[in-house]
C-alpha cells in the first residue's frame, strides 16, 4: 500500500473546460484542453449518478463551480482538482419539484463584488444567496488484485458518510473526496472479491494516495441437472442466478446441464421456459458447492421470474418494457405513485413482473412509455376442436388524469392482431388488477397465437403512461368427454377420480409438492386461488386454475 500526499491543486490557467447539456439525466463535464487539437474528458457530474435531473448552466469563480440545476436548485462544486469533483453545498429554490423538465434553478450569476450568489428561479423568482467557501479534501489511488497485482475494472467505490461514488475502469484507478478534513471511510466492492473499507484521515487541499489491494473471495460450483415432461429438450430453458452483488442468465443446451462457477454466498436461482411454469430455489454456495435437480411442470403460465422468451419492440425509440422487480415511482408535485411497488403476487419467492420501465432513481415523468411499445409471448397452439383458450394476467395500469393514451390487450393470429381489452383513465388505476378472456372471443379457429400488448404514448399533448403484467396463465379447456377419458372430472368443490386408480398428488405453480392422497375426491377448498397440477399415479398431469372464491 503506498501512502502519499500532493500538495498543491490546479492552478486556473484556462486549461480545462466545464461544460452542462441541457437534457434530462445530462452531467457536468470537464475536459482536459491544454491540447486544444484533443481535448480529453477528466471527469463528470451528476446530482444522482443514474437520475433524470437536468443542468443548464455552469461557471466558474477561483475554485467553485456554481450550476443552475433546475429543480435541484444551485449547486456548488469544489474544481481545485479538476479531475476529481467534490460537492460542496446546494441550495433548492423549489422544493416542491424534482426530476427532469424545465423549472427552478435556471440562471446562476457568483460574480458579485459583495460575494453573494444570485440564483433565478422560472416560478419563484430571485434569490439572493449567501456563500460561505469551504474546502474539498480527496483519497486517490489504484485498486489491484492482491494475488495478481493486476488492475481491477467494475469496482464500486464509495464513501460511506454522504459522500462521492465512483467505478473503476479497466486502470484500476479511483477518485472521491469529502468536504473538509477528517476522517474518511470508503468501501470497495466487486463480485468474486471480499469487500474492504478503508478508515483513513484526509486534509483540506490535499490529495491522498492509497492504492488498495482486494482478496478474491473463495468460490464454489453450482451444478443445475434440468429435466422437461414427456422428454422434451430442455435447450432453450433459461436460468437466471441472483446474489449479493451478481446476476448472471444463461441459456440451458439439450443436455440440460449448467455448471458454473460462483463467489461463495447466497443466491436464488430462477429457471423457466415457455410452455412450463417457472420454478425457483435458494441456496448457499461453500467451497463444497451445491446440485439442483429440477423437472419443470408443463403448463403455460408465467410470474416473469424466468426469461421465458417474450419480445419487446418500440415504435420509435428503444423500447421500454424491462422484465423486472418493480420499484416505486412518483409523481413529484402529488405524490402520486405511478409505477407498483411490488409485483401481484409478492407472497412467493418471484417478486417480478414485466413493465414499462423500473429505476427508482428517476420520477414517474421520465418512466412514462412515449410513443407506442409492444410486448408480445412467444407461441402457443390451438390444436383441437374441442378446445379453447382462456387467457388471464393481472396488470397495473397508471395514467395522467384527462389522458387519451391507451394500453390494449389481444393476440396475435398470423398476419391478424385483434385487441379485445382496451384500457383508459375510465379503468381501475394504480392497484394491481386481474383481467381474463377467451381466445375464441377474437379468433373462431384452430392455429398458433401470440399474446401481445401495446401501449401508447402519442405525445399530443404529452401525459404519463405507465403499464405493468404479471401472472399471465393460459388454460386450455377440453370437452367434459375428453376430461374424463383422462379420469378427472370437475365438480364443486374440487375434482372427481373417474379411474380405479386413486393416488394423486398435487402441485403447486413453483413445482412444490403440497398434497398427496388416494381417494374419489380431490377437495381443493382452503387452498389458495391459482395454477396447479393435479396428478394421478401412472397418468398425465392436468393443469387446473382453482378459484376459492368461487366457492
Amino acid at each position: 500500500i503506498e501512502n502519499t500526499t500532493k500538495g498543491t491543486m490546479t492552478d486556473f490557467d484556462g486549461n480545462y473546460l466545464f461544460t452542462t447539456d441541457e437534457v434530462n439525466g445530462a452531467e457536468i463535464g470537464v475536459y482536459d484542453i491544454r491540447d486544444k487539437q484533443n481535448p480529453e474528458k477528466v471527469e463528470f457530474y451528476k446530482a444522482r449518478l443514474l437520475g433524470d435531473e437536468m443542468p443548464h448552466n455552469v461557471l466558474v469563480k477561483d475554485s467553485l463551480a456554481f450550476v443552475s440545476y433546475y429543480k435541484e436548485g444551485v449547486v456548488v462544486l469544489d474544481v481545485s482538482n479538476p479531475e476529481n469533483l467534490v460537492e460542496i453545498d446546494r441550495f433548492d429554490t423549489d422544493i416542491g419539484s424534482s426530476g427532469p423538465g424545465f423549472s427552478g434553478a435556471w440562471g446562476v450569476y457568483p460574480f458579485l463584488p459583495s460575494g453573494n450568489i444570485l440564483v433565478s428561479d422560472i416560478d419563484n423568482g430571485l434569490f439572493v444567496l449567501g456563500c460561505v467557501s469551504q474546502n474539498a479534501a480527496y483519497l486517490e489511488g489504484v485498486v489491484r488484485d492482491k494475488e495478481t497485482l493486476l488492475p481491477l475494472n467494475g469496482v464500486t467505490v464509495k464513501v460511506l458518510e454522504d459522500g462521492k461514488e465512483d467505478k473503476t475502469y479497466f486502470d484500476g484507478i479511483y477518485k472521491v473526496g469529502k468536504i473538509n478534513s477528517g476522517e474518511l471511510r470508503v468501501e470497495f466492492s466487486l463480485t468474486g472479491y471480499k469487500t474492504k473499507v478503508l478508515n483513513v484521515e484526509v486534509s483540506e487541499n490535499e490529495i491522498l494516495i492509497e492504492n488498495v489491494l482486494l482478496e478474491k473471495s473463495g468460490v464454489g460450483s453450482l451444478l443445475i441437472n434440468l429435466s422437461l415432461g414427456n422428454n422434451e429438450s430442455s435447450e432453450g430453458a433459461s436460468v437466471s442466478i441472483f446474489g449479493e452483488d451478481y446476476q448472471e442468465e444463461i441459456n440451458f443446451d439439450s443436455s440440460g446441464v449448467i455448471v458454473n462457477e460462483l463467489p461463495v454466498g447466497d443466491y436464488t436461482v430462477y429457471i423457466g421456459k415457455w410452455g412450463y411454469t417457472n420454478y425457483c430455489v435458494t441456496t448457499t454456495i461453500d467451497s463444497l458447492g451445491d446440485s439442483i435437480f429440477v423437472e419443470l411442470t408443463k403448463g403455460y403460465y408465467d410470474d416473469f421470474s424466468a426469461n421465458q422468451g417474450w419480445a419487446v419492440f418500440s415504435k420509435e425509440t428503444d423500447p421500454v418494457w424491462q422484465r423486472a422487480q418493480p420499484e416505486p415511482s412518483f409523481d413529484t408535485n402529488t405524490g402520486l405513485q405511478y409505477d407498483p411497488s411490488e409485483d401481484a403476487s409478492s407472497g412467493n419467492c418471484n417478486e417480478w413482473a414485466y413493465c414499462t420501465g423500473i429505476n427508482s432513481d428517476v420520477s414517474a415523468t421520465e418512466t412514462t412509455v412515449n410513443w407506442t411499445n409492444y410486448l408480445v409471448s412467444p407461441e402457443f397452439k390451438i390444436s383441437s376442436p374441442n378446445s379453447d383458450a382462456t387467457i388471464s394476467y393481472s396488470y397495473w395500469l397508471a395514467l395522467s388524469a384527462n389522458s387519451n393514451d391507451t394500453v390494449k390487450v389481444g393476440l396475435i393470429y398470423g398476419e391478424d392482431t385483434l385487441y379485445i381489452q382496451n384500457y383508459t383513465v375510465e379503468n381501475d388505476m394504480l392497484e394491481w388488477k386481474k383481467a381474463v378472456f377467451k381466445a375464441s372471443d377474437l379468433f373462431n379457429s384452430l392455429g398458433t397465437f401470440k399474446f401481445i400488448v401495446r401501449v401508447t404514448d402519442d405525445l399530443n399533448p404529452w401525459d404519463i403512461v405507465d403499464f405493468a403484467i404479471d401472472e399471465f396463465l393460459i388454460e386450455f379447456e377440453n370437452s367434459i368427454e375428453e376430461i374424463k377419458s383422462n379420469c378427472l372430472e370437475p365438480s364443486d368443490n374440487g375434482w372427481k377420480i373417474l379411474c380405479s386408480n386413486k393416488r394423486f398428488s398435487i402441485i403447486n405453480s413453483v413445482g412444490q409438492v403440497i398434497k398427496i392422497g388416494a381417494s374419489d375426491f380431490i377437495d381443493l377448498r382452503g387452498y389458495d386461488s391459482g395454477v396447479y397440477i393435479i396428478k394421478l399415479e401412472g397418468g398425465a398431469p392436468h393443469k387446473i386454475y382453482w378459484n376459492e372464491e368461487k366457492w
